[in-house]
């Protein structure tokens, strides 16, 4: 009994650091999962921020590079234009003109002091709207394609559902409004960003510094400055990182500023540097310095430890598979998509375009069968995020492969026949049987024509000799005809011995007669 005590004892003790260590273990794994995102351990640490919102991804990936408060619900101000500019975009024709109504005319907050009766283009009520950020453009715009604004405001909502901006309500087409009702989320902005940026000539309205406006019916030409500092702004001093600088970025291209007593300062930013474009929200800044200081310090720490790699270019070959039972043996492959990947840079940008590599993988067949129509998906490409998240595309054989013959079927040489070459072969199987035939017909003519100019020789030979005996055969000729004249030299040989004489053959006919004439 005490033996058995004390083995439960000694097992006990020994088996307590194996289950801190496994405790420890799992505690970290834990610790480390809820890192959002999560990064290499060499990475430095993000700058801390101002502003109570700020979310930063890369565009072209979707990784989250920096998120604080980025799913709490905030108003946005004038960020709400995005949504007024896409609608706009695509239903109205930008040439049109536009006369503005009375209910269009709203000089309050920031606006281009549009009169009613002025008449502009829809495209110059765009740039004015996005540039300056005139609440009375959007108003104009909104009223010119659905009739009012609670019409329009109503397609706003329709648009940020189907953009799965699940968190987003609007109640106001400029979001000129003091109602928290009127809300979104930085995560949703992103949604907005990603699906504007894809509208044409949105990138070119926003990206915009300055917009002369010609001369209207109501005013001379004017000339609007973009309310986007990071765009122009070289004299403004701002503190980045302990640093004083301007808030003029380079790479930047847009969105879209706000500013009201319930959102505060926000901006929604757009800036590209090589391969990679970030985009950035930052929302309810007590300061208006606020937002430009954070999206630099947050942009200039992700140019910094990270880097955007394509890895795959859309509708370009991947390679080829084999196919079986088709009238080719092997087809391209393609992914329709452009795939980017976000990398660590860790120091060493060399080492982030290994790391792309080994964020993809293939799931593919070693072979599929014919026939096979264009678009046909044949295997998928993940893509394992920073953060563990999976991501799949697709492999397509983009052409048309038609049904093979039976010979499709089987395989040869390490692959399948497919027709063109079991018809190339065919033809140089039918150019050698052509060519044996043929080589077969020569050697027979050949033989024949031999034959004949060895028997015309003998003749020849028969006739120079006058009739004696051919040395090869042993037969007598007449040299005038070269027939046959008598029998072989031992017969002849034969009579002589026997004492008898050759009697020629008897003369009859002419001959007898010819003969007794004379």
């Amino acid at each position: 009994m005490k033996n058995d005590t004390t083995q439960t004892a000694h097992a006990n003790i020994c088996a307590s650091p194996l289950r801190a260590l496994l405790a420890l273990a799992v505690m970290l794994s834990m610790t480390l999962s809820s890192l959002t995102p999560a990064f290499a351990s060499e990475t430095p640490d993000p700058p801390a921020t101002d502003c109570l919102t700020v979310y930063t991804y890369d565009l072209h990936t979707g990784e989250v590079l920096y998120s604080k408060e980025a799913s709490t619900q905030r108003t946005c101000a004038s960020i709400t234009k995005v949504m007024t500019c896409v609608l706009v975009l695509e239903n109205l024709d930008m040439d049109t003109v536009v006369t503005v109504p009375e209910d269009g005319v709203f000089q309050t907050g920031s606006n281009m002091e549009l009169e009613e009766g002025e008449e502009l283009t829809v495209d110059q009520l765009v740039h004015c709207m996005m540039i300056e950020s005139a609440n009375d453009a959007a108003l104009t715009l909104a009223i010119q394609m659905s009739g009012s604004e609670e019409a329009f405001v109503e397609l706003m909502n329709q648009k940020a559902q189907e953009l799965g901006m699940e968190h987003t309500y609007y109640l106001s087409c400029n979001g000129y409004t003091e109602d928290e009702a009127h809300t979104t989320t930085a995560e949703d902005l992103g949604k907005l960003a990603n699906y504007a940026l894809s509208v044409p000539g949105f990138k070119e309205i926003v990206g915009t510094a300055y917009y002369e406006l010609p001369a209207t019916n109501k005013h001379e030409a004017r000339t609007f400055e973009t309310t986007n500092q990071m765009l122009f702004d070289t004299e403004t001093t701002i503190t980045v990182n302990g640093q004083e600088r301007t808030p003029k970025y380079e790479g930047t291209y847009g969105i879209k500023t706000g500013m009201m007593g319930s959102s505060m300062y926000c901006f929604l930013g757009a800036v590209k540097r090589g391969d990679m474009d970030l985009i950035t929200v930052c929302l309810y800044g007590e300061e208006d310095y606020y937002r430009w200081q954070d999206c630099i310090a947050v942009n200039d720490w992700a140019f910094e430890n990270f880097k955007t790699v394509q890895v795959i270019k859309g509708n370009v070959g991947l390679g080829t598979i084999k196919v079986k039972g088709g009238a080719e043996t092997e087809v391209t492959v393609t992914c329709p998509d452009d795939i980017y990947v976000t990398t660590a840079i860790n120091g060493d940008p060399d080492s982030a375009d290994m790391a792309a590599d080994s964020m993809l993988s293939y799931d593919m067949p070693d072979h599929v069968e014919g026939p096979i129509a264009a678009g046909t998906k044949v295997g998928t490409i993940k893509v394992t995020r920073l953060n563990g998240e999976v991501e799949e595309h697709d492999v397509i054989i983009p052409t048309a492969v038609e049904q093979g013959g039976p010979w499709s079927q089987y395989y040869l040489f390490d692959n399948y026949i497919s027709d063109a070459t079991f018809y190339h072969w065919l033809k140089i199987a039918l150019a050698v049987l052509g060519t044996l035939v043929l080589l077969i017909v020569i050697l027979v003519v050949r033989g024949r024509r031999r034959r004949r100019r060895e028997q015309m020789r003998r003749r020849r030979v028969t006739a120079q000799r006058g009739g004696q005996l051919d040395p090869r055969s042993g037969v007598r000729a007449d040299p005038r005809t070269g027939r046959r004249m008598g029998g072989h030299t031992n017969q002849v040989r034969r009579g002589s011995a026997a004492g008898h004489r050759y009697q020629p053959p008897e003369q009859t006919g002419n001959h007898r007669r010819s003969g007794s004439r004379h």
